[in-house]
């Protein structure tokens, strides 16, 4: 049976070295993940901020802008949309949050629309969504 020879002199310094090397880059490593996290929370807590806020842009009575939904416009399009036209002043990520949990979700219909910035979110997205007409039965 063979047995692992006894590290001695430079056999030694080297073993001693490679293990001290590994536990460095495992700090270096866990260093830099706890960095990211750090920051991955800072920005979820962020983008969760902006997207429970519901704060408008500007006082009453704001500025109005015309803006156009087209058919092939997606939630983030949308945003994008609004954020150019100075309606939004968070990011397209809380944008997209609000248009989820609001009751409008995946409601938006083409059309022109008249906005304010002075209306939250909510606030456009249910012009944005105009309800159906109910049909009135007349008997």
């Amino acid at each position: 049976m063979d047995f692992p020879k006894k590290l001695t002199g430079k056999n030694k310094a080297y073993s001693m070295f490679v293990g001290g090397a590994k536990t460095v880059l495992w700090v270096l490593i866990l260093i830099c993940f706890c960095v990211f996290c750090v920051f991955l929370a800072r920005k979820a807590y962020s983008v969760g901020f902006q997207a429970m806020a519901y704060t408008p842009v500007s006082e009453a009575p704001g500025q109005i802008v015309a803006v156009t939904v087209t058919e092939d416009m997606s939630v983030k399009d949308i945003g994008e949309m609004l954020e150019r036209n100075g309606l939004i002043n968070e990011s397209i990520a809380a944008f997209i949050i609000q248009e989820y949990i609001s009751e409008y979700h995946g409601k938006e219909v083409p059309g022109t629309y008249t906005l304010n910035t002075s209306m939250t979110v909510d606030e456009m997205l249910a012009v944005m969504s105009p309800a159906p007409e109910e049909e009135s039965s007349g008997n």
